[in-house]
């Protein structure tokens, strides 16, 4: 028998209460471990080099292959979710996850790294991605919430980024890489009661809701109007910016601070408050997306990353100059997250952003394939970073100009 009192299309969902809490809680955790890991890649890089006898070039590489992994398996990952659910494919996620932490563990040579590291990791991050948990949530709490959602879900990232760089370089200092996977994987274990729990809020909504219940969704007929919608295309080269600036950030930032004569103790709470900053920007801008323009807030995202990229370039390195870089990195590199996964919603509805969104990223983490992999390259053999700091700083200023074609935001793009 068909529920009377169902929602209909467009309304704000038919959780409120602490149960809205609860479901975006959940979000964050979720996106609070797995943004963490990818976003600390920086403080194992060295450890994983000495523990496997690699060269620092090689592990580079694995680490570009996460990334490119985690931007690649995104909509495919989003298509499995078009035919199943986002929360099928996020209970994939964390078991795939964890093992390849475990795995990595066990590794002594470049293929097995790049297997469990590159690939096993890069795909299960996939799998855990911010576009596949907002499409979990967005239908339970209705697009009304969507925006400032968004930038909570996003602040994750940056609080696993605060919150793991000390404890990681603790328990590395203390037990050694190996033992340091080890852990991190089996914690990554406790996200599968609360992906489960999730799955069981949005089964009665996904039931109940109209859209979702009497729309089938064709994979192809969603990549053809996605192909024909030019606003998708000026986000993701933008985003090739982003994952080149963040990648390049989250790899070799720490190294660059030990190559300039900062302590590993030193740099790693350094880096922490990149985090911090990407909590904030991230909330920020998740605020910003209710008020303005989403391409706006996109456009001033990139903008402001020109200035700090050419302080970076200028500045001598010192730890007073590294905690204001790092802080405000992190202020603007997440902030552009939550604007073009709004922008990605708004024009192709909820159902379809996982997979839509994933697709903007594959732009975003080649950006953070090349600046992960060519960084290590020039590194090793005696290259200076204020090449690719250049280089970045005019990608953030080209993104910032296509973030700014967009399109006008309208209320008719809006589906839910």
């Amino acid at each position: 028998m068909k529920n009377r009192n169902r929602p209909k299309a467009g309304s704000i969902g038919v959780l409120d209460g602490a149960a809205v809490v609860a479901v975006m809680a959940a979000g964050l955790i979720i996106n609070v471990v797995s943004g963490g890991i990818r976003n600390n890649v920086g403080i194992i890089i060295d450890p994983i080099s000495v523990r496997t006898g690699l060269a620092y070039a090689d592990v580079s590489f694995a680490l570009a292959l996460l990334q490119l992994l985690y931007g690649v398996t995104q909509p495919l990952w989003g298509a499995l979710a078009l035919k199943r659910s986002n929360v099928t494919v996020l209970k994939i996620g964390v078991p795939l996850l964890a093992s390849g932490l475990i795995l990595t563990t066990f590794c002594t040579s470049r293929i097995m790294l790049d297997c469990c590291l590159g690939f096993l990791v890069g795909s299960a991050a996939g799998a855990l991605s911010m576009g596949m948990i907002m499409g979990a949530i967005t239908p339970v709490l209705g697009k009304e919430r969507a925006a400032l959602t968004a930038g909570i879900i996003s602040a994750g990232s940056g609080i696993g980024a605060a919150l793991l760089a000390p404890i990681l370089q603790a328990v590395n200092d203390a037990l050694g890489i190996s033992y340091t996977l080890i852990i991190l994987g089996t914690t990554v274990l406790v996200l599968l009661p609360v992906v489960f729990w999730m799955g069981k809020k949005s089964k009665a909504v996904h039931e109940d809701f109209s859209l979702d219940a009497e729309t089938d969704y064709r994979i192809g007929e969603t990549l053809r109007e996605a192909a024909r919608e030019s606003d998708l295309i000026l986000v993701s080269l933008a985003f090739f910016t982003c994952g080149f600036h963040m990648v390049f950030i989250n790899t070799h930032f720490v190294a660059q601070m030990l190559d300039g004569g900062i302590s590993e103790a030193k740099a790693a709470s350094i880096y922490m408050l990149f985090g911090i900053g990407a909590m904030i920007g991230s909330v920020l801008a998740g605020a910003l997306c209710q008020k303005i323009q989403f391409k706006n807030v996109l456009a001033l995202a990139y903008g402001l990353r020109v200035p700090l990229v050419l302080l970076m370039i200028v500045v001598p390195m010192g730890v007073p100059a590294m905690v204001f870089l790092s802080f405000f990195f992190g202020l603007t590199g997440d902030a552009s997250v939550a604007p073009t996964q709004q922008i990605v919603s708004a024009r192709f509805g909820a159902k379809k952003s996982a997979m839509l969104f994933g697709i903007a990223f594959i732009s975003h983490q080649i950006g953070g394939f090349i600046s992960s992999w060519i960084g290590g390259i020039l590194i090793q053999n005696g290259g200076h970073y204020q090449t690719m700091w250049i280089v970045d700083m005019v990608l953030c200023g080209i993104a910032s100009v296509l973030a700014y074609m967009v399109a006008k935001d309208k209320q008719s793009f809006y589906k839910v």
